[in-house]
């Protein structure tokens, strides 16, 4: 590329040197290296375009200098030209604070609109549970008449619910492990499941099953066996 052309806002400019890959390119936030961006000098584009207007400077601290320590400097030569309101001065811990805050209120999001998700598969859980309950009268009247008790019903349809509730994490789990393998092969984006994720998803999957599935499995260990055993 050294000595081609390239032109900028309609002004052609001489490329005289390429910047080295110093980051991972496999990354997400690849592209925004200070490598992947044109360098002009500004004596240069000052004269091509007059009137530019400068956003934002960067500064390279050297390296036995704290970068905390040198923002009052530049904030009080940026405060000899411009007013305070005009400009913030922002160290790459500050904007690392302002990503990780952004992230945040993303997963907070995420947690909350998961547990919309949770608490309706639940209740739909329930009442898949209860529908249960009320087609196998006769069949808990004559577990009963064998000699079960209420505990043991109890505890056969609260096993049921949990296993529904499990089966919807095991297809979670699959459609999860099919998107995350696409973004791994095709995108930037490397997602990560671990051990832990997985085990917290079954984990969650089991107590929305049990919560859940209390009402149907006391319904049906509350069942009248004599009643149970004339529903046809």
């Amino acid at each position: 590329a050294i000595g081609q052309l390239v032109t900028i806002n309609k002004v052609p400019y001489t490329v005289v040197g390429v910047t080295n890959e110093q980051s991972d390119g496999h990354t997400m936030f690849a592209m925004q290296g200070f490598e992947n961006v044109a360098y002009i000098p500004f004596g240069s584009l000052k004269a091509k375009s007059p009137n530019m207007q400068i956003d934002r400077f960067f500064l390279r601290a050297a390296p036995d200098r704290e970068p905390k320590a040198l923002v009052k400097a530049c904030e009080a030569t940026l405060g000899r030209y411009l007013d305070p309101q005009q400009f913030s001065v922002l160290t790459q811990q500050d904007l690392l604070g302002l990503i990780y805050q952004v992230i945040g209120i993303l997963g907070t999001l995420v947690i909350g609109l998961t547990s919309i998700g949770l608490f309706v598969g639940g209740m739909g859980v329930m009442t898949v549970m209860l529908m249960s309950v009320n087609e196998r009268r006769k069949e808990i009247g004559v577990r009963k008449a064998v000699g079960a008790n209420s505990a043991d019903i109890f505890v056969q349809f609260l096993v049921e619910a949990a296993i529904i509730c499990l089966g919807g994490v095991m297809a979670g789990l699959i459609v999860s492990l099919v998107v995350c393998w696409i973004l791994a092969t095709h995108t930037n984006i490397k997602p990560l499941v671990t051990p832990g994720t997985l085990a917290m998803a079954f984990g969650v999957g089991i107590g929305v099953g049990c919560i859940f599935g209390i009402i149907p499995a006391v319904r049906a260990a509350r069942q009248d066996p004599a009643v149970s055993l004339r529903t046809e």
